[in-house]
């Protein structure tokens, strides 16, 4: 499945593989990868890929047959490790990134992605992409208040997605500093 991968700049998107929920063992493994039919070759840690709990492509939107980085999410029992590869030329070869830890998920280096796209872009013929995301925000209206030590629901409704979304609100008086109150909106977006 390809989507958006939120919150980069430039936007990024990701072919996501992962087990179904009604696969008992919730993880698989990996004997080969192909891109448009070519067969990709892995340093250093060559297939089959054992014990994968999840394995993203990522790609700019403007070029989906060409990734420029993949993450192997592995769950060895005690925890996920991740395993970041990248092009340094077009083909079929893949060195191991550098950049990212192994205990850096997707989530820890998003930041990061659209510089990375940056400096491969010319490297693997990857061409200039202006994308509006299509992340749909959540509208919170600050003027709203309660008395402190209470709360109170509102609801925001989507125009994008028609979706109603719950907005919870408290008030504190002794959080940030004395004769100061906060007040806290927070979307339950589940």
């Amino acid at each position: 499945m390809c989507g958006e991968e939120y919150g980069t700049y430039p936007v990024i998107h990701a072919y996501r593989y992962q087990p179904s929920r009604s696969f008992s063992r919730g993880i698989f493994d990996i004997s080969e990868v192909t891109v448009n039919g070519k067969l990709q070759k892995f340093e250093l840690n060559p297939l089959p890929f054992q014990r994968v709990a999840r394995f993203m492509a990522y790609i700019s939107p403007c070029d989906k047959d060409k990734p420029f980085l993949i993450c192997v999410e592995f769950d060895g029992g005690n925890g996920k490790t991740y395993k970041w590869y990248h092009r340094k030329t077009e083909g079929d070869k893949w060195k191991v990134y550098l950049g990212f830890t192994s205990t850096q998920s997707p989530r820890n280096v998003k930041t990061n992605l659209g510089d990375l796209l940056n400096r491969l872009r010319n490297v693997l013929g990857l061409q200039e992409c202006n994308v509006i995301t299509e992340a749909e925000g959540i509208k919170i209206n600050v003027s709203k208040t309660v008395d402190p030590g209470y709360f109170t629901t509102y609801y925001y409704e989507s125009t994008v997605s028609k979706k109603k979304y719950s907005i919870f609100l408290n008030k504190a008086e002794n959080d940030p500093t004395f004769g100061f109150f906060k007040n806290t909106h927070k979307a339950n977006t589940n």
